[in-house]
């Protein structure tokens, strides 16, 4: 049985002709674009606010004028006039839950849901749903690849949420022999709160502090987290790291990790897979491509494979998947090679523990640009790895000098690295640049989100990509 078999009924009724729909958030990675084609096929009347300016937000407009929807449009703000009249609000996974116009919306018992809500209520496929503090993209499109390698081609696999594009436009083709494999952030979690959502398998790849910006406080954010096994029934299964051992759930539980525990669960361990389930073990031995090494990748690959052999089963062979797994943009990618160093963006590092992950997975003398945007979390400890294992570290963004004064008083026994602060990007990475020396690697992993200086992590880590291009003397950067 599907989440959606047991699940509410669909968001919003059938029937939308006529009714005033208000999305706030337009977005620029197609959320709010799908939210408005969904809507608009099934006859709401539409006006989309948005703090950003339209220039902005140019490739959104762009494909809603093109699909020949009729928008108001209230941009560079929310104004009062933009809810006014308002049966539904669409709200976006960047609007915190304690904002005042969705408090006054709710207040007036005015119906509130999002993307995400609007495709989980209407997804008729077996769902693998992925969150994580750190990891859930890669095991996300590690979980897409081997089922897209095991199952026919009649099963189809979808991958999305929030690690690419929004599914939502698809619905009308996902059918319940299907199987989706959705990330999913705390932001769309929280606001799958009261949905019932359901997934026939959850999938928790690691939990740490995040987002202390946009949740209240830590219970929030745990709560939050804890939406993705909340509605589960003891078929369901939830696949968890070995050391998370008090998540809430009813479902029957899978262990992963670097180590096999004994316990059911799948373990990736001296070159060897073990997956134990139902009285039967595989074993297998592997080689990993290079965008998989690291003890946090070991971590991503064993969660996926527990994920995705609970579809698969006795037939799960995943050498060649995990041989060429190519990775994801902005994750360790080398950008650029010349003149003696080697550049890897690593700008989907947005927590203090993914940056210790990529620092401990370098194994030349490097120069490191971290820092951005303040999301209230303890930095003291990657400042500590920061100064145990860089040549240089260039700080950037509003965390820059708390960075910069705990790396030099981190206490550790090795010499600290030389620190600059910088006010922008640009002079970050020359500041980098001088400070390396040829051999070197200079990393962007900046443990923080890039809000303040870029629009978000993929910006961020096109700039530097362009910058270390640039550089090297390179026509284009390494892809």
């Amino acid at each position: 049985m599907t989440a959606s078999e047991v699940s509410k009924p669909d968001a919003l009724p059938g029937d939308l002709d006529g009714k005033r729909v208000t999305i706030m958030g337009l977005g620029r990675f197609g959320g709010g674009v799908a939210a408005a084609l969904h809507l608009a096929e099934r006859g709401a009347r539409l006006t989309i606010t948005d703090l950003r300016t339209a220039n902005d937000l140019e490739e959104s407009i762009e494909r809603i004028h093109s699909a020949g929807i009729n928008v108001d449009w209230f941009l560079e703000g929310h104004p009062h006039e933009a809810f006014s009249g308002c049966e539904v609000l669409v709200v976006s996974p960047a609007v915190p839950p304690d904002n005042v116009i969705v408090q006054q919306c709710r207040s007036r018992s005015i119906q509130i849901t999002s993307e995400t809500e609007l495709f989980v209520r209407n997804n008729p496929a077996y769902t693998i749903a992925v969150t994580g503090s750190n990891g859930k993209s890669t095991t996300t499109r590690l979980i897409g690849d081997l089922l897209t390698g095991h199952l026919p081609t009649e099963r189809r696999v979808w991958v999305g949420g929030n690690i690419e594009s929004s599914l939502l436009p698809e619905i009308a083709r996902i059918d319940a022999h299907d199987v989706v494999v959705l990330e999913l952030s705390s932001f769309q979690l929280h606001q799958l709160r009261g949905t019932g959502f359901r997934p026939d398998v959850a999938v928790v790849t690691s939990f740490t502090p995040n987002h202390l910006d946009w949740h209240k406080d830590l219970d929030h954010y745990t709560s939050s987290k804890h939406v993705i096994t909340a509605s589960q029934r003891p078929t369901d299964t939830m696949v968890l790291p070995t050391e998370l051992d008090d998540w809430p759930g009813t479902g029957r539980c899978l262990r992963f990790g670097n180590s096999d525990s004994g316990e059911d669960g799948s373990y990736v361990e001296d070159g060897c897979v073990v997956v134990r389930f139902d009285d039967h073990e595989i074993a297998q031995r592997v080689s990993l491509s290079r965008a998989l090494r690291g003890e946090h990748n070991l971590r991503n690959v064993a969660a996926a494979i527990g994920a995705a052999s609970l579809v698969i089963g006795d037939d799960l062979d995943v050498g060649n998947t995990l041989q060429s797994f190519c990775g994801l943009p902005h994750r360790m990618q080398v950008v650029a090679k010349g003149r003696g160093r080697c550049f890897i963006d690593d700008s989907s590092s947005t927590t203090p523990e993914s940056t210790i992950a990529a620092l401990r997975t370098v194994n030349r003398p490097c120069v490191l640009i971290a820092g951005g945007a303040d999301k209230g979390l303890d930095l003291r400890l990657v400042c500590e790895e920061i100064a145990q294992r860089t040549r240089a570290f260039v700080a950037i963004g509003a965390t820059a000098d708390a960075m910069s004064s705990a790396v030099r008083g981190a206490g550790v026994e090795t010499e600290s690295p030389v620190i600059q602060a910088c006010t922008n990007f640009e002079s970050a990475f020359a500041e980098a640049v001088a400070l390396s020396e040829p051999g070197d690697i200079v990393l962007l992993s900046p443990g923080c989100s890039s809000y303040g200086w870029f629009a978000d992590y993929r910006e961020r880590g096109d700039a530097f990509a362009e910058l270390a291009g640039k550089w090297c003397g390179l026509q284009e950067q390494i892809q």
